[in-house]
């Protein structure tokens, strides 16, 4: 079984088109039906299924996918086990991002890594917590900057804080006359903005709030947008304190009682520090104390 191929595999399964895959891996469209025809014959059976929506995989396929991914992780790692013996430590790591992680000590360590090590890339690629922590655990990342309060994170995965933050209450100025704090029942009947069920930090709302009721008027993983909405009279958004604009009067900030605290966890596979990028970032982490 060629590598290359179970590349092109992974790159039809991701893209959900033949062109778009053979376009991502440089090839011609045309040889790349070819590799994947071959491999189906390999294997006897089929592993898409075409459609006019582009292709799906099949049962087959399905099987395939963490065992290709497994197998290009390995000849990665070992390029790069390799480029550390000659001293030049080189390859792609492949870093999942939440909103608010410029605010971490991750920015700096992916420069000096970058600094020490010239021949690494980094690639951030920006999503919710749940589907990056799934993406870590199936090796299409090396590591995730995630929150995960509510679930508990696989047991193949390992993590460390980055940084503790908390979701706050935002609203236009005098949005909470005569409220040093704020509470669910506070919140009962007034229009909310906060984050999609997507996201792990609504997850860490629903279980807080428990039998109080609120009315999302507008659902967004952009806390950014949260505060803009709220600036605007909308309603309410609860957002993540780290990602409040600097100090002014034209929004007014309250916290609920206790602290509704999450952490920002670097995530990564337990057996993924064989792998010298990702061992050579954590160690970066742990020499910066990020």
């Amino acid at each position: 079984m060629d590598v290359r191929v179970l590349g092109y595999f992974l790159a039809v399964s991701e893209e959900g088109s033949f062109s778009a895959a053979a376009a991502r891996c440089v090839v011609a469209q045309p040889s790349l039906g070819r590799q994947i025809a071959g491999l189906e014959r390999e294997l006897g059976e089929r592993l898409f299924v075409r459609s006019r929506d582009g292709v799906a995989l099949t049962e087959a396929g399905e099987t395939l996918v963490p065992y290709a991914r497994a197998a290009l992780s390995a000849i990665s790692h070992a390029h790069d086990a390799f480029a550390e013996r000659s001293g030049l430590l080189t390859g792609t790591l492949r870093i999942g991002v939440v909103a608010g992680v410029a605010n971490t000590g991750i920015p700096a360590c992916a420069a000096a890594l970058h600094r020490t090590h010239l021949g690494v890339r980094i690639t951030m690629v920006e999503g919710a917590s749940r589907r990056l922590i799934e993406a870590v655990r199936t090796r299409e990342l090396d590591l995730a900057v995630a929150v995960s309060e509510v679930r508990p994170l696989p047991e193949e995965l390992d993590d460390v804080t980055v940084m503790m933050d908390e979701v706050v209450a935002v609203a236009a100025p005098n949005g909470f006359p005569g409220m040093p704090g704020v509470s669910w029942s506070d919140l009962e009947g007034r229009p909310i903005i906060s984050y999609t069920q997507e996201s792990a930090l609504a997850e860490l709302i629903d279980a807080a709030r428990k039998d109080h009721r609120l009315d999302l008027m507008c659902a967004t993983n952009d806390p950014l947008l949260h505060v803009a909405m709220a600036r605007q009279g909308a309603g309410i958004a609860l957002t993540a304190a780290s990602m409040l604009p600097p100090a002014g009067d034209d929004i007014d900030v309250r916290h609920f009682g206790p602290p509704l605290m999450f952490r920002k966890r670097v995530i990564w596979r337990r057996d993924a520090t064989s792998s010298p990028p990702v061992r050579a970032f954590l160690s970066q982490m742990t020499g910066s104390g990020a």
